[in-house]
């Protein structure tokens, strides 16, 4: 139980299955107008699994639920998991939506744009105590199904998140364009073979 949890902290911090179908991708999904899911109170909760045998059965729930959101689209989201609690920062307008922000500095590193276009990619290069590490998001698929135990969803948007830091690492997001991230999918240098998986379990959206 332990090692799932610090292979699932480890995961989600160091880089802030579905059975699908192939559809045609040629055509672009209409245009988002604006990212109107993304608002206080909404709290997704995950199961988080992986495939190493010694696991087998072991799932493990996190959650995110946005504490605050401004005028301006900044949010504050708390992200938790058995025993740990991290404080976060997401950005929306009607333009993007980010999962990896920070406001002190006015960085918003889009997951998902308004209107995605197949193999569209973006890339953003941060700096810290070890040098220049770029980030790569790429827009891989516009309309796949997905089933988690929170539902079957369908013209999910598939995006693959890569890093200059680490090459072996990959995070796969089927995302509903109406409802969030359905699903992710991925690993590490550290951690392969295992493949960690996060599924939608149920969203819970406050009552205006």
């Amino acid at each position: 139980m332990k090692q799932i949890i610090i292979l699932l902290a480890i995961f989600s911090i160091a880089f802030l299955s579905c059975k699908k179908d192939k559809k045609d991708d040629s055509s672009p999904i209409p245009a988002v107008k604006d990212f109107a899911y993304i608002k206080a109170g909404v709290k997704w909760i995950y199961n988080t699994s992986d495939n190493d045998p010694n696991h087998a059965g072991i799932i493990i729930e996190q959650s995110w639920e946005i504490k605050t959101m401004d005028a301006d689209g900044w949010c504050t989201v708390d992200w938790v998991v058995p025993g740990f609690t991290q404080h976060v920062e997401w950005f929306a307008d009607a333009t993007m939506f980010s999962n990896m922000a920070f406001k002190v500095n006015q960085m918003r590193f889009p997951l998902i744009k308004a209107n995605p276009v197949i193999n569209d990619t973006y890339s953003m290069t941060f700096s810290d105590s070890t040098g220049s590490v770029t980030n790569t998001h790429k827009v891989l698929s516009l309309n796949e199904s997905v089933t988690v135990p929170a539902g079957s969803y369908t013209n999910c948007i598939k995006i693959r998140e890569t890093t200059s830091g680490d090459t072996v690492f990959y995070k796969d997001y089927w995302i509903d364009k109406n409802i969030g991230i359905i699903r992710t999918e991925g690993t590490t240098a550290g951690d392969w073979p295992t493949i960690l998986t996060e599924e939608l379990k149920t969203r819970v959206v406050p009552i205006n």
